[in-house]
Formats: C-alpha cells, sequence, structure tokens
C-alpha cells in the first residue's frame, strides 16, 4: 500500500522495454542477447536504477524527446551486475536525466580477483572473490610455472591490462604475457635461480585489471 503517492516497483526485463513512471528498480536479463532501455519523460526528481544481471551481450540506455543522460544521448552497460541509479531533473530548458550513482566501471576498469592454487602439473583451481569481465574464466596448465587464463573477449589490447600479485611467500614472483584478446598468460619463477617452477600458488590472491 501506498499513501499519498504512487505505487513504485521492480522487475526484470528480458526484451526491449520502455521504462515510465512507475518503474523504479530494473533488472535487465540479456543473456538471450542486446536489449535497449528507452526512458520515458517522467515527473522531476523521478529516479530509476537499472542493473544488468548477466555476463553476455549489453545493455543501451536511451531517452525520448531528444534528452540526455550526463549531456549524452545513450549509455551501455556491458558487464555482469553493472548498474546506473538515474534522476530527472527540470531546470529552465536543460530537462535531462542525471547519473547519481553507478557501479564501479566508474573506476576506470573491470577486474577478475581470486585466489589461486596449482598443484604438482594440475591445472590451477581459483576461488573467485570478484569478476565483473564477465564468464568465469578457465585456468590451464600449458608448461612447467606457465598458465593460461582464457575469458572470451575480456582482453581487447595489451595497453589496458595491469596484473597484480598478492604473493604470501617471497621465494617466488608472478608476471603475465599477453596472448591475444581471450587470453593471458600468467607464469611464477622462483626469485634466486629465475627457472619457472610448479606448486608454489597456495591460495595465491591475483588481480587483473582491464581498463576501459
Amino acid at each position: 500500500m501506498a499513501i499519498g503517492g504512487i505505487i513504485r516497483g521492480s522487475k526484470k526485463i528480458t526484451s526491449n522495454y520502455t521504462i515510465v513512471e512507475r518503474d523504479e528498480i530494473i533488472y535487465v536479463d540479456t543473456s538471450g542477447g542486446d536489449i535497449t532501455l528507452t526512458l520515458a519523460r517522467p515527473t522531476n526528481d523521478n529516479i530509476v536504477y537499472i542493473k544488468k544481471v548477466a555476463s553476455a551481450n549489453t545493455v543501451t540506455i536511451l531517452t525520448e524527446e531528444s534528452k540526455t543522460i550526463d549531456g549524452e544521448s545513450s549509455k551501455t552497460l556491458s558487464d555482469n551486475n553493472s548498474f546506473l541509479k538515474l534522476a530527472y531533473f527540470v531546470d529552465g530548458s536543460e530537462n535531462e536525466f542525471k547519473i547519481i550513482g553507478q557501479s564501479s566501471t566508474s573506476l576506470g576498469y573491470s577486474s577478475y580477483v581470486a585466489k589461486i592454487t596449482q598443484e604438482s602439473t594440475s591445472d590451477p583451481t581459483a576461488v573467485i572473490t570478484k569478476n565483473d569481465l564477465g564468464g568465469s574464466g578457465a585456468w590451464t596448465r600449458t608448461d612447467v610455472g606457465e598458465y593460461l587464463f582464457t575469458l572470451s573477449g575480456a582482453f581487447p589490447t595489451d595497453s589496458k591490462i595491469y596484473v597484480f600479485q598478492g604473493a604470501k611467500e617471497p621465494t617466488f614472483r608472478m608476471g603475465y604475457t599477453y596472448q591475444n584478446a581471450n587470453a593471458i598468460q600468467i607464469f611464477v619463477q622462483d626469485t634466486t635461480t629465475g627457472s619457472e617452477q610448479d606448486d608454489t600458488l597456495t591460495n595465491t590472491p591475483i588481480e587483473i585489471r582491464v581498463y576501459n
């Protein structure tokens, strides 16, 4: 029940949709393909929260009547769990939607954070803490101390990738080499001999950042 106001609600969207004044929270499932949302002109100070809840495809947010979103004609959500919180302001002739909240992509990067374990000649295993690159990724041992991390389309160019090591022991160091848009190679070296080695990573933290 609402007293003296509009009953607002949340809904899950799986296809193109026009957001109306009653809509307050929109969850967008893009697992079936790209989705376009259109913001209908609301009353002043109306707020809507839009969240992407699938890793595949994108959400494109447009407006009616040539309105803008922080001065731009559209906004796009690409990462799983990315979101925008928008408010409509009426200020003379400059009526537009303003971004009043957004996901961590506003930091300028998306990241994969996990603890990696690798034993003997087995493929590494990962306990993922955070992943807004999309998908789950796969780790494969390709040689002694060399491990391929594959995540489709996650690595567009080497210049946008940074890898951070959180080693528990000072006896080894980690590095990476760029392979292609779908994969990077992590290597582990003994700090004394410089030789690559297996059976070194035990719940070792790693963060892979991909900048916008």
